[in-house]
């Protein structure tokens, strides 16, 4: 997975020198690209690699460290969600005003009033 986000940033660092302009939505996907990828390897290649070389090097007195790991490896799943949430900007304002008990900006919808009258098309 790694190898595979390197090729992309790689990959999109080359266009980039050859393109004038970088659009809005493509900064925003790499830095997308980047929080995903920090939050696999701190949530869950990290715990897990010291997790299992406690294990494997039988390493005395980890049992403690083992847990809070294994407990960190189960908040990926929640990190993950509020890292997507945060990157989609409709979702991102509405949390913003549920936590911060701002009131909805309230938009008036005024409807034509349409007259038939019976010698031609409806007027507006």
């Amino acid at each position: 997975m790694i190898v595979c986000v390197a090729v992309f940033i790689k990959s999109l660092m080359k266009h980039r020198k050859t393109a004038k302009t970088v659009s809005h939505l493509t900064t925003s996907l790499l830095l997308m690209t980047l929080i995903q990828l920090l939050t696999n390897v701190i949530f869950l290649i990290m715990p897990m690699s010291v997790v299992l070389a406690s294990a494997g090097f039988f390493i005395e007195g980890s049992a403690n460290l083992a847990n809070t790991l294994v407990s960190m490896i189960t908040y990926h799943g929640l990190i993950e969600m509020l890292s997507i949430l945060y990157s989609v900007v409709p979702y991102r304002k509405y949390c913003v005003r549920k936590l911060f008990c701002m009131k909805d900006s309230q938009t008036v919808f005024v409807a034509p009033k349409i007259t038939v009258s019976l010698s031609g098309p409806p007027v507006i």
